[in-house]
């Protein structure tokens, strides 16, 4: 336990470890499994804070789980939970005025003191260079705040994540093509096949005639 009163809320763990053998193991592979658990603890103050501070930090290119995406990072200054919070974010291009990427996540909660990276995911394209603005809403029951930042995404960056990334290319002209090669091959599959019936349509004359 805390030594001195606190305000806010404390969040943290207790991890246990069964205390190790001390018997050597005789194993070929010399190697041994352990096992803990940790188990989740909050300790409230003398009085909850009512009110959060949230700043935004860095707002960048990077990618989650292999797809490309916008990080922004939110950081609670307040020794409090952020519960039941909502964060709708938008991105523009510098100075426009169309949405070209945008998220809603819902039902979320931000720890005390501590840094949330928000990834919005831009799906299976791939990133351009370019300058951007971010405007952002985040609400938390009855507080709400709103963030508008610049960043800029570098060739550099761009060419470097979408290497990476899991990016589904539309190939159009390859399908397009495999397409026409499939019509062909059944004009001339038609053809073919016109041109044995005709023959032996012949063949069927010359020996009547003969008779």
């Amino acid at each position: 336990m805390p030594k001195k009163a606190f305000t806010g809320q404390l969040a943290g763990g207790i991890s246990f470890l069964k205390k190790a053998d001390k018997t050597k193991s005789k194993s070929a592979m010399g190697v041994k499994n352990q096992y803990s658990y940790t188990i989740a603890v909050v300790l409230h103050g003398k009085k909850d804070l009512t009110k959060n501070r949230l700043t935004l930090g860095q707002v960048k290119a990077s990618q989650n789980n292999g797809r490309n995406a916008i990080s922004l990072a939110f950081e609670n200054h307040t020794a409090a939970f952020l519960n039941q919070v909502k964060t709708n974010v938008k991105i523009y291009h510098r100075n426009g005025s169309k949405v070209v990427y945008h998220q809603t996540n819902a039902h979320e909660q931000i720890a005390p003191n501590s840094i949330y990276k928000f990834p919005l995911q831009v799906g299976d394209t791939a990133l351009k260079p370019g300058k951007y603005t971010a405007k952002i809403k985040v609400t938390s029951k009855k507080q709400h705040w709103e963030f508008t930042r610049n960043f800029t995404i570098t060739a550099a960056e761009a060419d470097k994540l979408n290497q990476n990334a899991t990016i589904q290319h539309h190939n159009w002209w390859l399908w397009i093509g495999l397409a026409l090669l499939l019509l062909l091959l059944i004009l001339l599959l038609i053809w073919y096949l016109r041109r044995k019936q005709k023959r032996i349509k012949e063949l069927e004359k010359q020996l009547e005639d003969k008779q």
